[in-house]
């Protein structure tokens, strides 16, 4: 789904539930991160730090029908694992740059309106 900017790491994710996420790291080899907590996931997308150190992004799951889908922002480092940051109950959201340390990352998302789509931008940092 992602590679560091070196080439050094490659960030994946199983196809099937569990939804599992890994990193390959050409001198450490395969690190298994968790699985993201969702039953029907419709999409997933993310981003490494340049240094592969921290991963960002969104995925999308089925929350019912009566409430359809939930974007939620995660984030992964090693020290504090697979969290969760913020659900958007909106669709199409998108990670688009994480900073060199992880601790700013950018992106869009859009709203539906009737017939149209309203896009805006984000900006989440740590703490």
């Amino acid at each position: 789904i992602d590679l560091s900017a070196d080439g050094s790491t490659v960030l994946a994710m199983t196809q099937k539930p569990p939804w599992k996420v890994f990193l390959w790291k050409r001198n450490g080899g395969l690190q298994d991160l968790g699985s993201l907590n969702a039953i029907h996931l419709f999409s997933f997308t993310a981003k490494l730090s340049p240094d592969g150190s921290g991963i960002d992004g969104f995925y999308t799951e089925s929350v019912g029908e009566s409430v359809g889908s939930v974007d939620k922002l995660f984030r992964w480092t090693q020290s504090g694992g697979l969290q969760s940051i913020h659900d958007f109950p909106i669709a199409d959201s998108n990670v688009e740059v994480v900073s060199a340390d992880g601790s700013t990352v950018a992106g869009t998302f859009s709203v539906q309106r009737r017939n149209q789509y309203d896009f805006y931008g984000f900006r989440w940092t740590q703490g």
